[in-house]
């Protein structure tokens, strides 16, 4: 097998420009430093970019189509044993030059199976993939479209009664998706947060795959249920802490309460993302695709020693027994576990842990703005709702039955 050095040498920027005498490259590099990326990004992709270059010295490179281009990448990932990590550096060197540089549309990329390349990995996202749908009149294949590429479906897991009902669906009614809508709300009694997600999967599913403009009378969304948050009292935390003796369960109990990480965010932590020195998380691609900080508390850290020790996790902070990351589920039967040993009758998920440290620190007079950034809420108005839970331990209210002088039950008043 031949071997492809892919790392470039240790060279600073300045260097790179100055060893290349290709225009086209040079133009390249000074693009990717404007774009602001970074070195990394830079060694990766262009010993890619220059040999693809090189491939097409006796053309014209600004006038390869796609067929070219794809053609090339296909013969590359066949006969040089690419890794999948270097497969995507690949692409991503190519399509910067074409989409980023001289402007084309996005190039899209699609393999059969014996390539070993995780089709799921190559989507395009619904923006990218509307303006496209528009040009297509069978509606079948607008239906495979958004299937395969924005939602990651293979041809296999696409039956063709799934296409084939297409003609039921073309066939129904405004009056009709009413109708069901309406079933789901008093028949079914789901919540209006489901409800409103199934509105809008019909309204995209008809205006992008049938064409077809369904009228906004016929698709009200209900109105949003407004819940109080569950939160757990101090003690009731401190039971479901103490109560399990797993370490590695304590770990991810304490972290979800001291923390205020979501559950997705917990489990996707890498060891190097704990800062002990600062007292700090960094929480990687949160919600909405953010970065931001979360607390490390003090008393975790000997916590955090002990598990550390005895799991030693390789990559994820939290890893299942076969490796790789925790699942989802784990952990949500490991917070239940926690909360039937500490006798709580409260329904307790991970982010009610999320939801107590929030109430928690309202109750102790941190700023909402402080709390909106730690839990990395976009609106100040999500960080209010905790305000319901805790406002009236804030403002010392007192009942008014508290100022009567009531007699013990069984007795007679004086």
């Amino acid at each position: 097998m031949k071997k492809y050095n892919y790392q470039l040498k240790e060279e600073n920027q300045k260097t790179l420009l100055e060893k290349e005498k290709n225009p086209i490259v040079i133009t390249y590099i000074e693009s990717l430093l404007i774009k602001n990326y970074s070195k990394h990004t830079i060694e990766a992709y262009l010993p890619f970019f220059k040999k693809f270059v090189n491939k097409f010295d006796k053309y014209d490179i600004f006038k390869l189509n796609n067929k070219h281009i794809k053609e090339y990448v296909d013969f590359e990932l066949t006969n040089s044993k690419l890794s999948e990590k270097q497969f995507k550096h690949l692409i991503s060197a190519i399509k910067f030059y074409y989409e980023k540089i001289l402007g084309r549309d996005k190039i899209y990329f699609i393999f059969n199976s014996k390539n070993q390349i995780n089709r799921n990995e190559i989507k395009i996202s619904q923006k990218d993939l509307l303006p496209l749908l528009h040009n297509i009149n069978d509606v079948k294949y607008r239906l495979l479209l958004i299937l395969h590429f924005v939602y990651g479906y293979k041809n296999t897991d696409i039956s063709l009664y799934t296409l084939e009902n297409i003609k039921e669906l073309i066939k129904i009614s405004d009056k009709e998706i009413k109708n069901y809508i309406f079933y789901c709300k008093e028949n079914k009694k789901l919540s209006s947060s489901y409800i409103s997600n199934q509105i809008t999967i019909i309204k995209f599913y008809y205006k992008n795959v049938l064409d077809r403009k369904i009228e906004n009378r016929f698709l009200l969304y209900p109105k949003r249920e407004k819940k109080i948050p569950i939160v757990l009292a101090v003690s009731e935390i401190l039971k479901m802490i103490e109560g399990t003796q797993n370490i590695k369960h304590k770990t991810m109990i304490a972290l979800l309460y001291a923390s205020g990480l979501r559950r997705a965010e917990l489990l996707n932590l890498k060891i190097t993302d704990i800062d002990f020195e600062r007292n700090v998380i960094i929480v990687k691609n949160g919600k909405g695709k953010k970065d931001r900080q979360a607390l490390l508390a003090d008393n975790i850290k000997l916590i955090f020693k002990d598990y550390i020790t005895k799991y030693k996790p390789k990559n994820y902070l939290f890893e299942g027994a076969t490796g790789g990351r925790y699942s989802e589920g784990s952990l949500t039967k490991v917070v239940k576990q926690a909360t039937r040993r500490a006798s709580i009758k409260k329904h307790v998920t991970p982010h009610v842990l999320r939801h107590s440290f929030a109430t928690h620190l309202l109750e102790n007079c941190v700023d909402i703005r402080y709390i909106q950034e730690l839990l990395g809420h976009s609106s100040i108005k999500t960080t209010m709702r905790y305000t319901h839970v805790a406002n009236t331990i804030n403002l010392k209210i007192v009942s008014p039955l508290d100022k009567l002088k009531l007699t013990k039950t069984g007795e007679k008043p004086p």
